[in-house]
């Protein structure tokens, strides 16, 4: 007997997604070469597409926010965000690994490192998923 795959539920931009407690809503992508300062910062192989989230905690307990909650997909394709280049990105570092306690919420730069090619694809879909270990996902689609 054949597993069916699970339909994701997916959101456009802009439009809050609730996955098990927690709520993501994507509030703009952007694409640059380099993120950091001319003194510290890191420049990309290709470009950085930079995805801004706002992360809400509807749990009962504090939740760490991970860069593995997020993976950029593209067809059949994966691909992890640069949590060093989002360190450079986000004020004060404060996004990656913060917690979030109940009710609270945290925005901050999800950052990929990838063509300029896949950068501008309109097809692209940011997986969000709870927890490190992504028991439950869903997906919002990047086209503006």
């Amino acid at each position: 007997m054949e597993k069916k795959a699970k339909t994701l539920d997916t959101v456009p931009m802009g439009q809050p997604l609730r996955v098990g407690n927690v709520e993501y809503v994507v509030n703009s992508r952007n694409v640059t070469d380099k993120v950091g300062t001319d003194f510290i910062g890191k420049k990309a192989n290709g470009v950085y597409l930079i995805v801004n989230v706002t992360v809400k905690n509807l749990g009962d307990e504090s939740l760490r926010v991970s860069d593995d909650f997020f993976t950029l997909l593209k067809d059949n394709k994966e691909y992890e965000s640069d949590g060093t280049a989002g360190m450079y990105l986000n004020e004060d570092s404060q996004f990656f690994l913060s917690k979030i306690n109940p009710d609270s919420e945290l925005t901050g730069n999800v950052v990929f490192d990838v063509t300029q090619e896949i950068a501008n694809d309109t097809n692209l879909k940011l997986q969000v998923q709870t927890g490190a270990w992504g028991t439950e996902k869903g997906l919002i689609d990047l086209n503006q």
